[in-house]
């Protein structure tokens, strides 16, 4: 790191505090980022005024929650042009297992003491809004709302449930109809779940590389349409999320395009954003802003002192 001051906000609300305590991430914090000068934890609706006041000074800012923490903190650091460094310490952490950040406390924060580098990474949009990794249609929305309805409930009773309601919500009478333009070429679809993903996912098959993109700077969008007809189809669809295998499923329809424009039936679609509900006027425009925001990063070995 180099001489200026780092200060540190944490969503109070995310699931990594709720779990270990503020006490634990604050020695953490205090034992291996040297010239912190402030931690803060901060309810997500203050969070953002805070950040906000964050970006207007010299100082090496890292926030610490989940994904939609870093989605909903994005714009800030995009409209101040500054590099937004990210503690994960959410459910999935999508993004920073595609920026291969250690996913130990210490680690990585021993790994930004050593240097930081910035890389400017895509960002997604989808009308006025943004996503950093893939925004979901039809099934992914639905099963977003009933986990955020559930979420009082232990994962050992959660996760059962929110895979029979994904299943059952898979099945061919939830299927819907879209019609796409991507690029220049017209797709009809009819499918349970859509997911226009910022960058596309990599094809190797394996559970440790089920939603890990392959890129974050290739300025494209990845199309994926499922559409199950059986119940052996959704079954093992559902069996490949896990595994890592569903990219190549037969159920499964792929494109890749720069510009999508999405037309339902409807006036109105929800629509996950990293895992976020959204409510967006149709038709539904996806552009990529090329390497639109900028994010610390531990600097390679070669790199540091």
């Amino acid at each position: 790191m180099d001489d200026r001051d780092v200060h540190v906000l944490i969503n109070s609300k995310s699931g990594f505090v709720l779990k270990h305590g503020r006490d634990y991430i604050l020695q953490s914090i205090e034992a291996n980022l040297p010239r912190t000068e402030n931690i803060s934890f901060l309810d997500p609706e203050k969070l953002q005024d805070a950040i906000q006041s964050a970006v207007k000074t010299d100082s090496e800012i890292f926030v610490g929650g989940g994904d939609g923490t870093f989605l909903s903190a994005a714009p800030v650091f995009m409209h101040a042009n500054k590099a937004m460094g990210m503690i994960p310490m959410g459910t999935m952490n999508l993004l920073a297992r595609d920026l291969n950040l250690p996913d130990k406390l210490d680690a990585l924060l021993q790994s930004y003491a050593r240097g930081t580098r910035e890389m400017a990474i895509d960002v997604g949009k989808v009308n006025d809004e943004i996503f950093l990794c893939a925004a979901g249609w039809g099934t992914i929305p639905q099963s977003v709302e009933f986990r955020e309805e559930n979420r009082d409930q232990m994962d050992p009773v959660l996760i059962p449930r929110l895979a029979a309601f994904v299943f059952q919500h898979l099945d061919h009478t939830h299927h819907r109809k879209a019609k796409l333009r991507i690029d220049s070429k017209k797709k009809f679809f009819k499918t349970a779940s859509l997911v226009i993903s910022n960058n596309q996912y990599i094809e190797k098959d394996g559970e440790e590389n089920s939603f890990i993109r392959q890129s974050l700077q290739d300025n494209v969008l990845g199309v994926y349409s499922a559409r199950p007809a059986t119940v052996w189809d959704r079954l093992r669809l559902l069996l490949r999320l896990k595994t890592g295998e569903w990219k190549n499923d037969a159920a499964i329809r792929k494109y890749t395009g720069r510009h999508i424009v999405m037309q339902t039936d409807s006036k109105y679609e929800d629509i996950a954003l990293d895992g976020e509900l959204k409510t967006l006027s149709t038709p539904l425009g996806f552009s990529v802003v090329h390497k639109g925001l900028k994010v610390l990063v531990p600097k390679a070995a070669e790199e540091q002192p």
